[in-house]
């Protein structure tokens, strides 16, 4: 593991270890974490980051099928190994990746303008422009915009503004960002939570001349959040791949503090178990159009906001997050990219 990464793990998932009062007797967690250290032959430190420790994790469930997420991670790098930069800065770059998806006539979040970075406000042609002429160009789709980082993730820098407020007179001392419309959500999606975009995360892997899906997650804010991202507070549930259904349990990070799953939002009392998220093979659909755009990337994580016409792209990731998809969907051992880690590891 990367220093950096040691260093979140012992801030978000060790500290809040200690701090929890329902973890399995000690002598129960220390037989499992050396199971799962004897089946992958890796520091079990996933068996904390995935709730693994928990008393409400099943007697019966079955906890070598959690494969440490650094395992898969570096198949990933392995499937998508390329000496074309290119590739790479297509889906590094947000604006880049719109422009691809729009050229190919798929369905993704628009641009209103970026902000170069040098702190220039450009046109969708690329022409640079004042801010009256882009608060102009954005009333034409609503009274606020999202502005974010063009290579930023997990939600990290954006933001929602009022067209025409103070605070959208400082997109004039941004760099690199992009400026794009608000997504007005499917009803079914505000229902699990109307302040936030409750978006999908699905991978795509191109195997044996097909794509398949490992696992699909749809994450839902919580309390005053406008994003949906894990990384600040989130529910986390899975998707059922075949027919679109959530699964029963919802889970946020570590960091904050919440050991046991949710079976109903926090905020809105919604059920997640069963509930059935619309257009659901449309979504499947859409993202392995997309990523025939992307070859020769092989393996890759796409966010997905669902309207009442259908989903549309918003972005995509080659670390899509293994750690979020297995906490949510359970173990990945048994799926194809799982299977491909193994055996890349020599495991299998």
């Amino acid at each position: 593991m990367k220093a950096s990464n040691v260093t979140r793990f012992l801030k978000d998932d060790v500290w809040p270890y200690f701090t929890r009062t329902n973890k399995k007797p000690l002598l129960v967690q220390l037989r499992e974490a050396y199971a799962l250290y004897r089946e992958y032959r890796y520091l079990p430190y996933h068996y904390f980051k995935s709730y693994l420790c928990a008393r409400s994790i099943p007697e019966n469930a079955d906890l070598l099928s959690f494969v440490p997420p650094m395992i898969i991670q570096e198949s990933l790098a392995s499937l998508n190994a390329t000496d074309q930069r290119e590739h790479q800065a297509r889906i590094a770059d947000k604006a880049q990746f719109q422009k691809l998806m729009e050229a190919n006539q798929i369905d993704c979040v628009g641009t209103i303008a970026t902000v170069d970075a040098c702190g220039g406000i450009l046109d969708n042609s690329g022409n640079k422009i004042d801010l009256p002429t882009l608060e102009a160009a954005a009333l034409r789709f609503g009274p606020q915009v999202f502005v974010k980082p063009k290579d930023a993730a997990g939600g990290k820098g954006a933001a929602l503004i009022e067209v025409g407020s103070d605070a959208f007179a400082t997109i004039q001392t941004l760099k690199s960002f992009i400026v794009q419309p608000v997504i007005r959500q499917h009803t079914d999606l505000s229902r699990l939570f109307p302040k936030s975009i409750n978006t999908l995360r699905i991978d795509t892997f191109f195997e044996d001349g097909r794509y398949t899906h490992n696992a699909a997650v749809v994450r839902i804010g919580t309390g005053d959040l406008f994003v949906d991202n894990w990384d600040q507070g989130a529910v986390a549930v899975g998707v059922d791949l075949d027919t679109g259904r959530l699964m029963r349990t919802g889970w946020r990070k570590n960091k904050f503090a919440d050991q046991d799953g949710f079976d109903v939002h926090p905020d809105t009392g919604i059920r997640f178990d069963g509930y059935q998220l619309p257009f659901w093979s449309e979504s499947k659909d859409l993202v392995c159009r997309a990523a025939e755009t992307l070859q020769p990337l092989r393996s890759l994580g796409w966010d997905v906001a669902i309207t009442d016409t259908g989903p549309i792209l918003i972005e995509v990731n080659d670390v899509w997050g293994i750690n979020l998809m297995q906490t949510a969907c359970g173990g990945m051992r048994d799926t194809p990219i799982g299977q491909y880690a193994l055996r890349h590891r020599g495991l299998i």
